[in-house]
C-alpha cells in the first residue's frame, strides 16, 4: 500500500484541490483511493458529489468508530473517511 500526504500549516493552500485531482487521476489510472479527511471538509464532499454530513450532535450513545462503516463511497470512484479532531 503506497500512502500519499497532502498537508499544509496555511488555510486555503489548495490542499482540498490537489487532494481530489491526484486522486481522481488515480482513480482514472486504476488505483484505489481513499481520502482520509481530520477536518471534515464540506468543500471536499461537495467536490467528490457527497452529500453533507449530518450534525454531530445526535443523540446516540454509540461512538462514531463503531456500528456501520465510516467509509463512503463517491461517483468518482474515490473513497472517503471524515471525522472532526
Amino acid at each position: 500500500m503506497k500512502t500519499i500526504a497532502v498537508v499544509s500549516a496555511h488555510p486555503g493552500s489548495g490542499q482540498t484541490t490537489i487532494a481530489v485531482n491526484l486522486a481522481s487521476g488515480l482513480v482514472r489510472k486504476g488505483c484505489h483511493v481513499l481520502i482520509v479527511d481530520p477536518s471534515n471538509n464540506e468543500k471536499l464532499r461537495r467536490w467528490l458529489g457527497l452529500r453533507p454530513k449530518p450534525d454531530q450532535g445526535s443523540t446516540s450513545t454509540e461512538p462514531a468508530s463503531m456500528g456501520k462503516s465510516n467509509i463512503e463511497h463517491s461517483r468518482l470512484g474515490i473513497d472517503l473517511i471524515s471525522f472532526n479532531s
